[in-house]
């Protein structure tokens, strides 16, 4: 049992979920009107500041991961070597086919610079999008997300991340989910009625969605 949860991977987990914590706070409704009304016209950096830190932080824990790895309990070799690169070929399709429906620069925080509001959506046009990828499945970005943090070689330390992780994007698309349906209303449940979230079961089952005004 030690080896399998010890104080380092306990440290890890730690780690991981205040990393989800504040990744999720510092970017909710809340926390994203009382800075818009404490920072004023300085509002418009915090989508690039957030990203940062976010990304400076991630870094920090990846790097504890890596200091207390032990031994690889499973590697893609031999026919999940052929699977592996399947999935990440899927994986570069969903960030690709995604990225022509989404604003990068949304995403990242520059578009904010010349404006203060944060978009619910980071579609190119700020409204919603129900064409491309979006006809398949409503949230690419999170699917290549998911697939993407599996495709390493796997060690203790790296699945209780990995589940912590797995488990933090699927909330974090419901949460989405919830701000969507307040934004665009009707519109956005009709769209939920015939695209699934992730996996695309509902495209064999549903008629083809149409744009709803």
């Amino acid at each position: 049992m030690n080896q399998v949860f010890n104080l380092d991977v306990f440290v890890l987990v730690i780690l991981t979920i205040v990393w989800c914590f504040f990744h999720s706070t510092l970017i909710s409704p809340v926390i994203i009107k009382f800075l818009k009304k404490t920072l004023d016209s300085k509002f418009r950096y915090y989508r690039i500041a957030y990203n940062l830190f976010s990304l400076g932080t991630f870094i920090l824990v990846l790097q504890y991961e890596m200091t207390i790895r032990k031994e690889i309990i499973f590697d893609w070799k031999a026919y999940f070597g052929i699977i592996r690169v399947f999935l990440f070929i899927l994986t570069i399709a969903l960030f690709y086919f995604g990225a022509q429906r989404y604003s990068f620069s949304e995403f990242i925080g520059l578009k904010q610079l010349n404006r203060q509001k944060i978009n619910l959506t980071i579609s190119r046009s700020g409204e919603l999008d129900t064409s491309g990828i979006h006809k398949i499945i409503r949230h690419p970005w999170y699917l290549g997300t998911l697939i993407i943090i599996w495709l390493r070689d796997l060690s203790i330390s790296i699945i209780y991340m990995n589940i912590i992780l797995s488990a933090y994007l699927i909330i974090g698309a419901l949460l989405e989910e919830k701000k969507l349906v307040n934004e665009f209303g009707q519109a956005y449940l009709n769209y939920k009625k015939q695209v699934s979230m992730l996996i695309p079961f509902k495209l064999l089952t549903a008629p083809n969605y149409k744009n709803q005004k």
